[in-house]
Protein backbone atom coordinates (compact mmCIF):
# COMPACT_ATOMS: atom_id res chain seq x y z
CA UNK A 1 0.00 0.00 0.00
CA UNK A 2 0.49 3.73 -0.76
CA UNK A 3 2.36 5.45 2.64
CA UNK A 4 -0.17 7.75 4.31
CA UNK A 5 2.22 9.56 6.61
CA UNK A 6 4.63 9.22 9.27
CA UNK A 7 6.02 10.82 12.23
CA UNK A 8 9.10 10.50 14.05
CA UNK A 9 8.17 10.93 17.70
CA UNK A 10 11.90 11.44 18.98
CA UNK A 11 12.73 7.69 20.65
CA UNK A 12 12.23 4.32 20.30
CA UNK A 13 8.48 3.17 19.83
CA UNK A 14 7.83 -0.45 22.03
CA UNK A 15 4.16 -0.94 22.55
CA UNK A 16 1.44 -0.68 20.10
CA UNK A 17 -0.78 2.40 19.40
CA UNK A 18 -3.88 2.92 20.68
CA UNK A 19 -6.41 3.95 18.63
CA UNK A 20 -9.65 5.89 19.83
CA UNK A 21 -11.92 7.61 17.22
CA UNK A 22 -9.33 10.02 15.45
CA UNK A 23 -7.07 9.63 17.55
CA UNK A 24 -3.89 7.59 17.36
CA UNK A 25 -2.03 6.99 21.13
CA UNK A 26 1.59 5.92 21.35
CA UNK A 27 4.48 6.39 23.98
CA UNK A 28 7.88 6.20 23.61
CA UNK A 29 11.26 5.69 25.36
CA UNK A 30 12.19 8.93 25.83
CA UNK A 31 8.74 9.15 28.05
CA UNK A 32 6.39 10.89 26.07
CA UNK A 33 2.92 9.52 25.26
CA UNK A 34 1.76 11.34 22.34
CA UNK A 35 -1.93 11.73 20.53
CA UNK A 36 -1.56 12.06 16.71
CA UNK A 37 -4.88 12.25 14.09
CA UNK A 38 -5.51 9.26 12.76
CA UNK A 39 -5.59 10.74 8.93
CA UNK A 40 -2.56 13.10 8.82
CA UNK A 41 -0.11 12.66 11.89
CA UNK A 42 -0.88 15.88 13.29
CA UNK A 43 0.14 16.09 16.98
CA UNK A 44 -2.88 16.99 19.01
CA UNK A 45 -0.84 16.75 22.17
CA UNK A 46 1.62 15.14 24.10
CA UNK A 47 2.39 14.18 27.84
CA UNK A 48 6.34 13.96 29.19
CA UNK A 49 6.32 10.85 31.73
CA UNK A 50 9.14 11.05 33.87
CA UNK A 51 10.63 7.59 32.37
CA UNK A 52 10.31 5.20 29.12
CA UNK A 53 6.68 4.54 28.34
CA UNK A 54 6.49 0.58 27.17
CA UNK A 55 2.96 -0.26 28.43
CA UNK A 56 0.40 0.16 25.95
CA UNK A 57 -2.15 2.05 26.26
CA UNK A 58 -5.64 1.48 27.36
CA UNK A 59 -8.92 3.27 27.52
CA UNK A 60 -12.36 4.11 29.29
CA UNK A 61 -14.04 6.74 30.34
CA UNK A 62 -12.41 9.54 28.57
CA UNK A 63 -9.18 8.90 30.13
CA UNK A 64 -6.00 7.41 28.39
CA UNK A 65 -4.25 4.76 31.45
CA UNK A 66 -0.93 3.61 31.12
CA UNK A 67 2.72 2.82 33.41
CA UNK A 68 6.55 4.00 33.28
CA UNK A 69 9.35 3.20 33.94
CA UNK A 70 9.16 6.14 36.47
CA UNK A 71 7.34 4.07 38.85
CA UNK A 72 4.18 5.45 38.18
CA UNK A 73 0.65 4.60 36.42
CA UNK A 74 -0.84 7.66 34.91
CA UNK A 75 -4.47 8.62 33.70
CA UNK A 76 -4.84 11.33 31.11
CA UNK A 77 -7.69 13.45 29.61
CA UNK A 78 -8.13 11.46 25.93
CA UNK A 79 -9.06 15.30 24.58
CA UNK A 80 -6.14 17.43 26.25
CA UNK A 81 -3.77 15.27 27.35
CA UNK A 82 -3.68 16.77 30.98
CA UNK A 83 -2.58 14.78 33.81
CA UNK A 84 -5.87 13.74 35.82
CA UNK A 85 -3.94 11.66 38.51
CA UNK A 86 -0.72 9.82 39.01
CA UNK A 87 -0.05 7.02 41.63
CA UNK A 88 3.41 5.94 42.51
CA UNK A 89 4.83 2.36 42.21
CA UNK A 90 7.47 0.73 44.17
CA UNK A 91 9.39 -0.19 40.38
CA UNK A 92 8.78 0.49 36.94
CA UNK A 93 5.56 -0.35 35.08
CA UNK A 94 5.63 -1.72 32.02
CA UNK A 95 2.40 -4.19 31.57
CA UNK A 96 -0.16 -2.45 30.33
CA UNK A 97 -3.06 -1.39 32.20
CA UNK A 98 -5.72 -3.73 31.31
CA UNK A 99 -10.25 -2.89 32.52
CA UNK A 100 -12.17 -5.60 33.52
CA UNK A 101 -15.94 -4.74 34.97
CA UNK A 102 -15.76 -2.12 37.15
CA UNK A 103 -12.04 -1.52 37.85
CA UNK A 104 -8.36 -1.41 36.60
CA UNK A 105 -5.34 -3.78 36.92
CA UNK A 106 -2.09 -2.80 36.35
CA UNK A 107 0.90 -4.84 37.45
CA UNK A 108 3.85 -3.20 38.35
CA UNK A 109 7.92 -4.69 38.06
CA UNK A 110 7.74 -4.91 42.01
CA UNK A 111 5.86 -7.44 42.09
CA UNK A 112 2.55 -6.02 42.83
CA UNK A 113 -1.09 -6.45 41.32
CA UNK A 114 -2.27 -2.79 41.53
CA UNK A 115 -6.67 -2.77 41.11
CA UNK A 116 -8.65 0.74 40.45
CA UNK A 117 -11.71 1.50 41.12
CA UNK A 118 -13.35 2.99 37.90
CA UNK A 119 -15.93 4.94 39.99
CA UNK A 120 -12.62 6.65 41.79
CA UNK A 121 -11.39 7.87 39.21
CA UNK A 122 -11.87 11.29 37.72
Amino acid sequence: GNLVWKRKLGAKLFSEPLIINNKVIVGSYSGQLTALDKKTGKVFWFFMANGPIQSYPSFSGGLVFFGSHDHSVYALDKETGNLIWKFATQDSVTSSPLFYGNNLFVSGNDSYLYCFEKQKMR
